[in-house]
């Protein structure tokens, strides 16, 4: 028998904690591998979480509704005795979904392969582990060293930043997932190895950090011992999903990790700004104490002599603290104080600016009233409008691709991709955003089969993390249950979002006559920092043309 720390995975790039919904066992009981053990909820989204072994419940240390650091012991599994003998020869299974999270081994198991994305080491009290070329994501098959932190024969901290590597997606800083020594560096600074490739050997002494997830991890430890049994230890929430970002300073390339280009956005940063603070970690790169110790020392811009004293802020009336007769107090889940979140975020990140026309749908509506059961015995799924709202998008998007962009401080990053994110509503007041992937290059029964697919996995909560993630543009639908438009907000970091409202039938003029048409009012949300009116004019008009003539030819 073996003892298992679960760890708390890591469910996206951006995902630092998350909130236990609901155990499916209790302390005690038997679960069996892949049989679902928990629920959890990010600020992204909520899945439901495997047993990666099969074993016994044996401590619960996290409760419901409690939230804990990506990385956080969750519970105590004892693990049938193959587990950990399985650990002899390395597994070549491909990784599991993101949803389906696997807790670590015990110390002396391997749990993943060079091929997996998932971070995981073992290694004896004292021994040597073969460094092998983590991979970055699910398509990233090689990476460059860029440079080495630490020479052979060095001594290394545990999560101390050990290399940098690059890959024609990211460029990250990898840290060390135990102490030890660097004995010897088998991939120098600018070669190109393949993921899976050992890089470097290191004595380690002492517990290996062990892998929490099927989510990417810094690097990948392979024993070159047979060790004693060791208990594990909780790998620290690094930064490796979370990609490093590199930026250009003349000829010089200065790092900054995830943490604090998180902290830097948040708190208003520039990037001219970053390269001004002096950095106190390795390398002379700039730490979170660096940066907070920025934030306590910025004085902000100064006050004009004759400025008016600031207005007070605003203080909310006193609200009752229990139910009473009168009020009944309703805790916030975790998925409703993200959105609140997010929501405050947004309108304080963009400054909103709001234009509505309208499309004459009449001719989609005869269509698709005519078809709609010939479309669904044929393709197996329901014809909906949200299908020619995404073509018509994806279509201005590529007529004007700026509004398909996004803002990293002083420069625009400009999506050669379309993905178009569908909100979706919740049980219980939620809501989520899963992203369709390649709108543009999806006809409208690939776009119906996406749509309904990601809707119904949102609603039982299916969904992988990547499936509401790297969005482009949003679209909402506000008239499901008749309201004429509403005024969206922008889903960040897009810089636009349309929002539809019902379609009804309208008298309008045509030419000298009245004719009765169904139409259909479109809103667009836009960021000015980006979008003028100009542009969010000719965006919107197009959306409403090619809604209004949509060719319904060869559609089935």
């Amino acid at each position: 028998m073996a003892k298992i720390d679960m760890l708390m995975p890591q469910m996206g790039e951006s995902i630092t904690e998350g909130t236990v919904i609901k155990w499916h066992k209790r302390e005690g009981e038997r679960v069996e591998k892949d049989e679902i053990l928990l629920e959890i909820s990010t600020d992204k989204v909520d899945s439901e979480i495997p047993s990666p072994y099969t074993g016994t419940i044996q401590k619960i240390l996290v409760n419901e509704g409690e939230t804990v650091q990506v990385g956080a012991v969750i519970a105590h599994i004892e693990t049938e005795a193959d587990v950990a003998a399985a650990a002899e020869t390395p597994s070549t299974t491909p990784s599991q979904p993101a949803e389906a999270v696997a807790a670590p081994p015990a110390a002396e198991t391997l749990a993943t392969a060079a091929s997996e994305s998932s971070a995981t080491a073992t290694a004896p009290a004292e021994g040597t582990a073969d460094m092998v070329m983590p991979q970055m994501g699910e398509s990233i098959t090689e990476g460059t060293i860029i440079k080495w932190l630490k020479n052979e024969g060095e001594h290394v901290e545990i999560d101390e930043l050990l290399l940098e590597i690059s890959t024609d997606k990211v460029d990250s800083e990898i840290p060390s997932p135990h102490a030890g020594t660097l004995q010897k560096i088998l991939a120098k600074a600018g070669e190109t190895v393949s993921v899976g490739a050992v890089i470097a050997q290191i004595v380690t002494k002492g517990q290996i950090a062990v892998g929490a997830s099927g989510i990417q991890q810094p690097a990948i430890m392979t024993d070159r011992q047979t060790p004693p049994p060791v208990q594990p230890r909780p790998v620290a929430a690094g930064p490796a999903v979370a990609a490093a970002t590199a930026r250009t300073n003349g000829t010089e390339r200065r790092f900054y990790s995830p943490l604090v280009r998180r902290i830097a956005r948040a708190e208003g940063v520039s990037d001219q700004d970053l390269t001004g603070i002096e950095g106190t970690g390795v390398g002379g790169r700039v730490t979170k104490k660096d940066i907070l110790n920025y934030l306590d020392k910025r004085t902000g811009v100064p006050a004009a002599a004759s400025a008016q004293p600031a207005a007070p802020a605003y203080t909310p009336a006193t609200q009752p603290l229990a139910s009473n007769d009168l009020v009944e107090i309703i805790p916030m889940s975790s998925m409703r104080k993200s959105i609140a979140k997010h929501m405050i975020a947004s309108v304080q990140t963009s400054p909103h600016v709001f234009m509505v026309t309208e499309a004459d749908m009449t001719d989609l509506v005869i269509y698709r009233t005519q078809n709609k059961e010939k479309f669904l015995q044929q393709t197996g799924t329901k014809l909906t409008y949200m299908s020619f709202f995404s073509a018509a998008c994806a279509r201005a998007l590529q007529d004007y691709p700026l509004v398909n962009s996004s803002l990293d401080g002083d420069n625009i990053v400009r999506k050669k991709y379309i993905n178009i994110g569908i909100a979706v509503a919740l049980e219980n007041n939620g809501l989520i955003v899963p992203v369709v992937k390649s709108a543009d290059n999806l006809n409208i029964v690939g776009l119906a089969r996406a749509i309904n697919d990601l809707a119904n996995r949102a609603r039982s909560k299916k969904l992988k993390p990547d499936e509401v993630q790297d969005g482009t543009f949003s679209i909402t639908n506000m008239g499901t249950f008749g309201s004429l438009y509403g005024l969206a907000i922008i889903n960040q970091p897009q810089v636009a979002i349309l929002g539809v409202g019902t379609i009804q039938k309208r008298p309008v003029v045509i030419d000298d006559a009245i004719a009765i048409r169904n139409m259909l009012y479109l809103s667009l949300s836009f960021d000015h920092r980006i979008v003028d009116g100009a542009l969010a004019g000719q965006f919107i008009e197009r959306v409403a043309y090619y809604l209004t003539n949509f060719d319904t030819n060869n559609i089935i």
